[in-house]
């Protein structure tokens, strides 16, 4: 016995905390499904868990639509005039329970049972039959003829209303979701309406599955036959399935319509259809613990059914977020990297020239201070890059040339991120993609009109693909602004100076430089200052022309990360070094590559910081606080239901 007791608890702890855990699961549901979430938590705290382990006398609730004659049922079956009865449909406004007195005598079991209808809700004795007629608290009377282990309920009808919408549904609902028994009226234009059908239905299956009692209401020269087939109707349209339908049924009755019973001057007489037992003896017979522990053991595993949906959905919420979140991180590289395909190579290269002189014994760079003709040379280069059909372009600077493309940029980033679908493409190669890929290809499979995944060079292991990614709806739209033009102008001024720092790598080039100056041979030295008497073109004015006209006249092209056509100013320095004899060209062009991918890879980290910070950087965030919280959540409830699903086994 204590080994079942504790497996009651283990049990009544796992639903608690199943419950606390779907209550933080409901608000990353949809819509819809969150309130059945919310639904099924209220259910589970207010009628299962109190029922587990206790001894409460089964809820039977007399239901139907308007003027069905709930209310002359319920006082037949207590034995008195008890609920105020009237032709009037939606006469009865609030739940009335008759219960025997040695239970009314039980305070904290009294309060428990009246907690199932309402949350906190505390029973209120009835002074008069009048009460029923305004909606309010659930009240009760005592009456001996109730037996112990039933509570009589009177209910609300479900079904009358205005064009606002349904006057006691919501008070029905509340009721029937916690009953354990329904004796449900129909009659000739009730028994197979569909909205009643599917409120019963809703009522009887939604959580567990309880049992039903039907009385048809019928003039007495109709046939048992003819009574016993719309019954059977209504019967299979109230249960998913056959099976189901006759272990949850009770029995049939008929009411014969008398107009005795319409002037409540005589009670209704409930016969049964074919031979059985009155529909009194047959609710003085339900065995409360065996009915209860059916119920109870059908309500725990639809909430157990319901909550591993409810899991698998919000996993599949946090895989939206995680792929929202990756798909913003790539469009903001892959924006950042086109804000740099300018970059100021020039400076740099500059940089590179005055070092490499500097590094120049006396008598070299005295040879190219005096070299009259490198100047002139210079000059009339810069002269001619800058001639457009015949007109004089204005040389723009670095800084206004990146300026432009990163406005440019980052206003068709904000745009990207406007849209309710992010459509992108990148490689399909890379190790860090994959998991990205697999997850995109895993969802567009569930929701491929939001999501998709498109592959432009199949043939090609190393193409592209183009992805399609929705957005999930509490994500904010750009950074909450209705205008970008104040956010990117203040990005644009910091990535300008970022950009424009070529200072930085000063140091790095002094390194270069004097590595390079020690790998000369002395015949190399020699021939270094032999040219720079001779040379007309000196090593900042070949470096100038190619990077300015693109024209590599000394080099070949060479390929850069990001495409800058600037970079082939690279080999046309080693190219220039080599064809001079001063270094190994190849060895030199390396050496240059690595010193622009370093500074390169430097800026485009800033840049690409500075772009999720103005731009995609809140909703970055939230996907990653929303993903964070619903993983936490689904995995500590992915454990309690296991163990509930244990326990469940042990207890019934």
């Amino acid at each position: 016995m204590n080994t079942e007791a504790n497996a009651i608890e283990s049990l009544r702890q796992s639903l608690i905390r199943i419950s606390t855990e779907l209550e933080g699961l409901a608000p990353i549901l949809p819509e819809g499904e969150a309130r059945k979430c919310e639904t099924d938590v209220s259910h589970c705290r207010r009628s299962v868990i109190p029922q587990l382990g206790s001894a409460f006398p089964l809820l039977v609730a007399v239901t139907g639509a308007g003027s069905t004659g709930k209310s002359s049922v319920f006082n037949a079956l207590v034995g008195s005039k008890v609920s105020a009865a009237d032709p009037t449909a939606g006469y009865t406004r609030r739940m009335v329970a008759a219960i025997n007195p040695e239970v009314v005598r039980d305070t904290a079991a009294l309060n428990c049972l009246f907690e199932r209808f309402h949350e906190n809700s505390r029973p209120t004795r009835m002074e008069s039959a009048e009460q029923t007629l305004k909606a309010g608290e659930p009240v009760y009377v005592e009456c001996g003829s109730v037996p112990k282990r039933l509570v009589l309920i009177d209910t609300p009808d479900f079904d009358t209303g205005t064009r606002e919408g349904f006057t006691n549904r919501d008070a029905a609902t509340e009721i029937l979701t916690v009953s354990d028994v329904f004796l449900y009226l129909v009659n000739n234009t009730t028994y197979n309406n569909k909205s009643n059908t599917d409120f019963i239905r809703e009522c009887l299956t939604r959580t567990g599955v309880r049992k039903v009692a039907l009385l048809y209401r019928c003039p007495s020269v109709w046939g048992d036959d003819m009574v016993r087939d719309h019954m059977s109707v209504a019967l299979s349209n109230l249960y998913p399935d056959k099976a189901t339908a006759e272990t949850a049924c009770i029995g049939f009755w008929r009411i014969d319509e008398s107009n005795d019973v319409a002037a409540g001057t005589a009670d209704p007489v409930f016969r049964p259809i074919g031979e059985g037992k009155t529909l009194q003896e047959v609710l003085e017979s339900l065995d409360p613990t065996k009915t209860r522990a059916e119920i109870l053991q059908s309500e725990i595993l639809d909430i157990l059914k319901h909550a591993r949906k409810w899991t698998s959905d919000a996993e599949t919420e946090a895989l939206k977020y995680s792929i929202y979140r990756d798909s913003l991180r790539l469009i903001t590289t892959d924006y950042c990297m086109k804000c740099q395909e300018q970059a100021p190579q020039r400076d740099i290269i500059r940089v590179f020239s005055e070092e490499w002189e500097a590094a120049q014994p006396w008598a070299i760079r005295n040879g190219h201070v005096i070299s009259r003709g490198a100047g002139t040379i210079i000059k009339t280069i810069k002269e001619r890059i800058r001639k457009h059909n015949g007109e004089i372009v204005p040389e723009k600077t670095f800084c206004e040339v990146f300026m432009k493309i990163f406005v440019e940029q980052a206003n068709a980033l904000w745009n990207a991120t406007e849209s309710p679908v992010l459509t992108f493409d990148f490689p399909k190669a890379g190790r860090e993609i994959q998991p990205f890929m697999d997850n995109l290809r895993k969802i567009a499979t569930s929701v491929p009109k939001e999501y998709g995944v498109t592959d432009k060079d199949p043939e090609n292991p190393n193409g592209r693909v183009a992805v399609r990614v929705a957005r999930p709806a509490v994500i904010p739209k750009g950074n909450g602004e209705t205008s970008p033009g104040k956010r990117i102008a203040e990005m644009a001024a910091k990535a300008e100076a970022i950009m424009g720092d070529t200072e930085s790598v000063r140091p790095e080039i002094k390194a270069l430089v004097r590595q390079i100056r020690d790998g000369m041979t002395k015949w190399q030295r020699v021939k270094e200052g032999f040219s720079a008497s001779l040379d007309a073109v000196a090593l900042v004015g070949a470096v100038t022309y190619v990077a300015a006209t693109g024209d590599a006249f000394t080099g070949g092209t060479f390929l850069s990360m990001f495409g800058i056509n600037d970079l082939i100013a690279v080999p046309a320095l080693g190219a220039w070094l080599a064809s001079h004899g001063f270094v190994d060209k190849k060895l030199t062009e390396q050496k240059m590559n690595e010193l622009f991918t370093t500074w390169a890879n430097e800026k485009a980290n800033a840049i690409r910081d500075i772009l999720e910070n103005g731009i995609t950087g809140e909703a970055i965030r939230v996907c990653d606080d929303k993903s964070s919280r619903i993983h936490n959540v689904f995995e500590k409830l992915n454990k309690d239901l296991g163990d509930a699903e244990r326990l469940e086994k042990e207890v019934f």
